[in-house]
């Protein structure tokens, strides 16, 4: 059973605080996956290595970007093996039906991988071009040594912010914001307020191999279908950022009435 592998406590640490330098995002990076390889090479326990870096660049970092940014980095490892042991569960309960532990277990998890999640796109979406989806990408395959994690957590996260990027500019739309975890709780992945006042939750799709933008409603929700081919780094390619918008635009007005 994966009940053995720890729930990882998740503790964000972004803010409101101007970007940090591009480079010092890169630096952060080989400063602190060099010091867990050469303590792993020592034999230090994967504990205190964590302890030693969260005390040295995190707890008393000055800059909370660079704080952020440390702590995804090293909560890496635990989010990827949670990833398995969830999905582990999610099999286990198809074949063998749900138990109320197991739905509890389930819950817990999955709660801390959805704010891992918002860790993790606060740091993007607070920090444009400091980084690319590829950099990134590296960083936590090897923080993590989970390349498949890795590479799906970044295109996940990445997609949403690609599209809240794109959302502004859309005739009848006021505001476009990424969500907060309790409006992604219940399905919502970025919020639109209209002009008018009414708003709408948006839960953006991702599909590794899709080349067709989609745009629908579903249970008073819209969805977002985007794929790989659609996104350069955390940005939509402006042809189909283009697309985005017309397309949500008269899905709005047909869930509306108007015309």
């Amino acid at each position: 059973m994966p009940t053995e592998t720890p729930i990882p406590e998740f503790e964000s640490f972004s803010s409101d605080t101007e970007a940090t330098d591009t480079s010092t995002f890169a630096d952060r990076a080989d400063k602190v996956l060099g010091q867990v390889v050469r303590e792993q090479r020592l034999g230090l326990p994967m504990k205190e290595i964590r302890a030693g870096i969260e005390h040295s660049y995190v707890r008393e970092e000055q800059d909370p970007q660079l704080a952020a940014f440390t702590e995804v980095l090293l909560q890496a490892p635990n989010q990827a093996k949670l990833q398995e042991a969830i999905e582990e569960v999610k099999d286990r309960n198809k074949k063998l039906g749900a138990t109320d532990k197991r739905k509890e277990l389930l819950g817990r998890m999955k709660e801390s991988a959805l704010r891992y999640h918002h860790a993790l796109r606060d740091v993007i979406s607070e920090n444009p071009g400091s980084f690319s989806a590829d950099e990134l990408t590296e960083w936590l395959d090897m923080a993590s040594n989970n390349e498949d994690w890795a590479r799906q957590t970044v295109l996940g996260v990445a997609s949403e912010v690609a599209v809240a990027r794109a959302l502004p500019g859309t005739a009848g739309v006021h505001e476009v914001r990424l969500a907060s975890v309790e409006e992604d709780r219940r399905g919502s992945d970025i919020v639109i307020e209209m002009r008018r006042g009414d708003s709408y939750g948006i839960d953006v799709k991702y599909a590794w191999a899709s080349r067709r933008l989609g745009v629908s409603v579903h249970r008073g929700r819209f969805e977002i279908g985007i794929s790989k081919a659609m996104l350069q780094d955390f940005e939509l390619i402006p042809e189909y950022a283009v697309q985005l918008r017309r397309d949500f635009a008269a899905a709005v007005r047909r869930v509306s009435g108007l015309r």
